[in-house]
């Protein structure tokens, strides 16, 4: 699935978004968002009102990244995208 890579270019492009081995479960490198490893956890969740995994679970280097499983249908992605993109918006 393209779709987060491409909406990433064009509205949020302080996520690299890396491309897909194989899976259903991609990493956003949020760090060019400016916030720390908690600040991340606590906007994904109560400000754009998504709960995804944190990198820090998985260790030291995962502090600013992001995992979100995109085994769902791309209207639910869309409208994730578009919740995170208002979110930033508004901060």
């Amino acid at each position: 699935k393209k779709l987060a890579e491409d909406f990433m270019a064009v509205n949020i492009p302080e996520i690299v978004v890396y491309p897909l081995e194989g899976t259903y479960l991609q990493w956003w490198d949020c760090r060019g968002l400016g916030m720390d490893y908690k600040e991340l956890e606590h906007f994904m969740k109560h400000n754009a009102h998504l709960i995804l995994d944190e990198g820090y679970i998985f260790g030291e280097t995962g502090k600013g990244f992001e995992r979100i499983n995109l085994a769902c249908p791309a209207h639910v992605l869309q409208a994730a995208l578009e919740r995170l993109s208002d979110a930033l918006k508004k901060r």
